[in-house]
């Protein structure tokens, strides 16, 4: 699949990728949701449920291949609706920074594309409600889902949260939020181990106050992408012993 930079998304385009060709030749962005050709059967939908502005009410589930219970999911605001056309959208909740209420939610289809609904609001970063221990660490993923398994992995007691809207998004998402941020002991950036979370890191570290900011790093030596593929596949032990294990602290250069 083809990328390129979004004129949807502009200046926040800042990798020039988000835009994405299809195999029928349409262009879509999951960022921003800007579209050229025709409209899938997908699409519509996703066009249909963003019109509406009425924010979607579905069923609180295990996500059983992703290894997250019941609880986590239901802590985190995280639902499965099925649509008329027997489509399992997820849905996850987002709050508003200032006032703590559910103003927005992103949509995740199985063809992963990504749909908001009243996406221009001032967010609170995913889960950071029950982030309420300021005394202890943050950890700060790129997806919903990651936050989810670092908090499945350990019974609630490490606090994680995710950036609403993606890498592309991560520096103003930790920028809007620095202040509240600033509060806990220590902030941890958990990317994902791949380009795009590599480069997201390195441009995240440089906002981040010195003595109270770390990463977690080089952890590639086991295979897995993110948090929730070490969930999956090596256990919740594994993803532990890899919070504590792969921190590293960021130096006054933020890049070293």
């Amino acid at each position: 699949m083809d990328k390129e930079a979004c004129p949807g998304c502009g200046s926040n385009d800042w990798m020039k990728d988000n835009l994405r060709t299809f195999p029928n030749g349409t262009k879509h962005c999951f960022a921003c949701n800007y579209h050229e050709g025709s409209m899938t059967k997908i699409d519509q939908i996703n066009q249909e449920i963003e019109e509406d502005k009425e924010l979607m009410e579905g069923t609180y589930t295990n996500l059983r291949d992703r290894g997250i219970s019941l609880e986590t999911c239901e802590a985190y605001g995280y639902q499965t609706y099925i649509t008329s056309s027997n489509v399992e959208v997820h849905i996850a909740e987002h709050r508003d920074r200032n006032t703590g209420e559910v103003v927005s939610q992103q949509l995740r289809y199985p063809n992963k594309s990504f749909p908001w609904i009243n996406p221009n609001k001032d967010l609170m970063l995913f889960g950071q409600h029950l982030a309420t221990d300021y005394t202890k660490p943050i950890y700060i993923t790129e997806g919903q889902i990651d936050a989810m398994s670092i908090h499945e992995a350990s019974n609630g007691t490490v606090q994680a949260v995710s950036i609403p809207k993606g890498i592309n998004d991560a520096h103003n998402a930790i920028l809007s939020n620095l202040a509240e941020l600033k509060q806990y002991a220590n902030i941890i950036l958990f990317f994902d181990n791949d380009e795009a979370g590599k480069k997201g890191l390195e441009k995240c570290k440089l906002l981040l106050p010195m003595g109270k900011a770390s990463y977690i790093n080089n952890y590639n030596m086991l295979a897995e992408k993110d948090a929730n593929e070490l969930l999956t596949i090596g256990g919740p032990e594994i993803l532990l012993e890899v919070l504590e294990t792969h921190l590293k602290e960021i130096v006054p250069d933020g890049i070293v």
